[in-house]
């Protein structure tokens, strides 16, 4: 596996775990009535996942330039579908498990 490919997974880790501490910080009304929420989490969160997609891109372009079309086919099926369905998992699934506990 090549640096822009780990570099893609690492922040595609960064980014599921802004989903997750999201939902765990969890939202709150001071006695003020303005609402506390680390609402940033969520936009910086899609950010890092949309940069680990060009940084997975680029580096299976660079890595074979002419098998291109068939590396990223076999990428897409070995890896990437475990990544989506992962996130969307964790993402899902986050707010049912840690609103149980509180």
């Amino acid at each position: 596996m090549g640096i822009k490919q780990k570099i893609a997974t690492c922040l595609f880790l960064i980014g599921t775990i802004c989903f997750v501490s999201f939902e765990y910080i969890g939202i709150e009304v001071d006695e003020n009535g303005y609402l506390l929420e680390p609402f940033a989490l969520i936009p910086l969160g899609y950010l890092i996942m949309v940069l680990s997609v060009l940084f997975l891109f680029i580096g299976l372009k660079e890595k074979n330039k002419p098998q291109f079309r068939d590396l990223l086919r076999n990428y897409f099926e070995e890896q990437l579908t475990f990544f989506i369905v992962s996130a969307f998992f964790i993402t899902f699934t986050a707010s049912t498990v840690i609103h149980s506990f509180f």
